[in-house]
């Protein structure tokens, strides 16, 4: 992977699986529901590299104006689930038992990463939110090379390889017989729902969504 020219701008998570797709070159293409959510997408707008769509969105009396997090050329940082230990007044801890003062990269005394233990299994406390990783503890970042519009269920097999699936699932993933989506697109709709929090909008939902395509590097 490459190393970017420009700084990373700002933060994006990835869970684990996920980066270990991109660590490994297979996933170039995220998609990110939009907020707040558009019952109804009226324009789209590009000025250069930026995207604006013009939406009418549940609960809201007025069109909303919504622009892209995120542009093309942007760099951003990626933030996951890891952990560290710091050396401090003569000992080193784990995150959880260092002084909130003393977990900076200066202190620093080991960084680990989930993504990278795939097969060690995962106790409350082990690991820490991505939320919680600073810039400077960062490994991975990606450059946003193209930004577009589009409901979940618009996308491709060819969209769902470059989301990191392949377009012969595993047996596991298949649809079932009576299914009206082919096997990359189930496999994905399968995907998208077991990583969707609590709440949070499902395959069968069809929100409205971000696609930004990317290129891999590190930091």
């Amino acid at each position: 992977m490459q190393t970017f020219d420009t700084p990373p701008a700002r933060p994006i998570i990835f869970a684990p699986d996920m980066v270990r797709l991109i660590r490994d070159g297979d996933k170039v293409q995220t998609r990110r529901v939009i907020t707040p959510a558009p019952d109804r997408v009226l324009r789209i707008d590009r000025s250069g590299a930026t995207l604006e769509v013009t939406a009418r969105c549940t609960g809201e009396a007025d069109l909303q104006s919504i622009p892209a997090p995120h542009a093309r050329g942007d760099v951003l940082w990626v933030r996951e689930s890891w952990t560290a230990s710091f050396f401090a007044n003569g000992r080193e801890t784990d995150w959880g038992d260092t002084d909130p003062d003393n977990r900076s990269e200066s202190h620093c005394a080991s960084l680990r990463y989930e993504a990278d233990e795939p097969d060690m299994p995962r106790r409350p406390g082990d690991w820490v939110s991505p939320i919680f990783m600073p810039r400077w503890a960062a490994r991975l970042a990606i450059r946003i090379d193209d930004v577009r519009v589009e409901q979940l269920q618009d996308l491709s097999a060819f969209d769902v390889t470059d989301e990191g699936l392949p377009l012969r699932p595993t047996a596991g993933a298949l649809p079932d017989r009576h299914d009206t989506l082919d096997a990359p697109q189930a496999a994905f709709r399968s995907r998208w729902n077991a990583f969707q929090p609590r709440g949070g909008p499902t395959w069968d939902d069809n929100p409205w969504v971000w696609v930004f395509a990317f290129t891999p590097g590190t930091l």
